[in-house]
């Protein structure tokens, strides 16, 4: 562990690498896949104390937000219409709604603000609030450095709440909806299939 402390750099690259592979793995009809891998192998070297420099976390987040934008700025824009704009409320209101469940949560359970950022990112399964409330908690006045350590940890421990394992037929993609059955499967088009 000590060359990974001396090189942050290949713990990242270890970190991908591995929870590729072990989103690779394949327990009967389940797979992780590779996101969850990766957070997963990433969870287990954050425990070694690994630390990453702050310009290398703020490159590859704005990585992360660039492959997002590109990913899906065309159809943001090719949906500038009726139709869009109805969508657009339904964004407004869940985004509402996500918000003030993550705050309510919080408020009632006494959570950090490490926790209940995770949660936010959660259950709004939404990967860049991470990165975004990791970064605002490193600024905020009033914590000791091992405090905002710790509820930086707690970023992503909140936010892995939101992960479940795939199942065949699911490419990563499924919506948010409930799953009233063990066998039901998201198409990753909004589609449902019962099984």
């Amino acid at each position: 562990m000590g060359v990974l402390r001396d090189h942050p750099e290949l713990a990242l690259f270890l970190c991908l690498a591995a929870g590729y592979l072990v989103g690779k793995l394949r327990v009967g009809p389940i797979t992780l896949g590779g996101i969850c891998g990766t957070l997963i192998v990433s969870l287990l070297l954050g425990t070694q104390k690994i630390t990453v420099a702050d310009d290398v976390k703020t490159v590859f987040l704005a990585l992360f937000i660039f492959a997002l934008g590109y990913m899906a700025g065309p159809q943001f824009f090719a949906n500038f219409n009726r139709r869009g704009l109805t969508f657009g409320v339904l964004s407004l209101i869940e985004m509402v709604t996500v918000i003030c469940i993550a705050y309510g949560l919080a408020k009632a359970f006494d959570l950090d603000v490490g926790t209940a950022s995770g949660i936010l990112a959660g259950a709004a399964t939404e990967s860049a609030v991470v990165g975004t409330a990791t970064e605002a908690i490193g600024k905020l006045s009033g914590l000791t450095p091992d405090q905002v350590k710790d509820y930086q940890g707690h970023v992503a421990t909140g936010d892995v709440s939101r992960w479940r394992a795939q199942l065949p037929g699911d490419d990563g993609r499924a919506s948010g909806l409930p799953e009233k059955r063990a066998r039901m499967v998201s198409t990753g088009r909004g589609k449902i299939e019962h099984g």
